[in-house]
């Protein structure tokens, strides 16, 4: 019967201004013992934010770990003292200068549940309406595109979308649209 491994010890490697990374100890049973590198990652929303038309507003912006410039939909961290919702809201309007009159949880999961503990919020946002007291991030550049909802669905199938709350977010709205 598998059981929750049991944690021993925990040694802090690296902090950094997002992430942190930690060696674990831990005991998978009496006679097996292993060690685990953590990321320690801060949690995040995603918003799928859907208008009137059906159009889904997203943003393209370069994603150095990985090489390339992403299309997604808006999203990031959840700022201490704030409640996903309000992540949610704010970093739709930070990102595509738009803000949800309408928002509804689709789901939460774990996006790299093998090394990290970071956990991923996503929200579909309707009834938009515009707001322009927000500003991007000063780290951040990115464009706003906006195309209708089925052809991002599209997208997902072509391999245009690469990461995965762009993809489930996206999926899941159309079912609950």
């Amino acid at each position: 019967m598998i059981q929750k491994e049991k944690i021993i010890d925990k040694q802090r490697l690296f902090t950094g201004n997002y992430l942190s990374l930690e060696t674990w100890k831990t005991h998978l049973s009496d006679t097996i013992s292993a060690t685990r590198e953590i990321v320690i990652a801060p949690n995040a929303v995603g918003i799928v934010p859907v208008d009137e038309n059906r159009q889904i507003h997203l943003v393209r912006q370069a994603r150095p770990a990985v090489g390339e410039i992403l299309l997604e939909i808006p999203a990031g961290l959840i700022d201490a003292g704030e409640s996903p919702e309000q992540a949610a809201r704010r970093e739709c309007s930070e990102e595509i200068n738009l803000i949800p009159g309408n928002l509804r949880k689709i789901l939460t999961y774990y996006h790299a549940e093998g090394y990290s503990t970071g956990v991923m919020t996503l929200f579909l946002g309707t009834e938009l309406a515009p707001c322009h007291s927000q500003q991007n991030d000063q780290d951040e550049v990115l464009e706003h595109i906006a195309v209708p909802l089925e052809q991002a669905a599209n997208w997902i199938r072509q391999g245009k979308f690469k990461d995965s709350k762009s993809m489930l977010g996206i999926l899941f709205a159309i079912d609950i649209l």
